[in-house]
């Protein structure tokens, strides 16, 4: 399963900690919808273990 993690952490320091810890992304806030769900797509295009279809896609109104 990828993980992404999502900090106010900005510091470089941080960064490399979450991702030499196994994160595969690190995103700062604040963040827009569309760069977060960009990510989630490059991150699963990415994974060895691929989700289902439609894991990422936002609920509609």
């Amino acid at each position: 399963m990828p993980i992404v993690v999502l900090s106010a952490r900005h510091g470089s320091a941080d960064k490399v900690e979450a991702l030499d810890a196994g994160a595969d992304d690190y995103v700062t806030k604040p963040f827009g919808l569309d760069e977060l769900l960009a990510r989630l797509r490059a991150v699963e295009r990415r994974s060895a273990h691929p989700s289902p279809p439609g894991w990422w896609t936002p609920a509609t109104s």
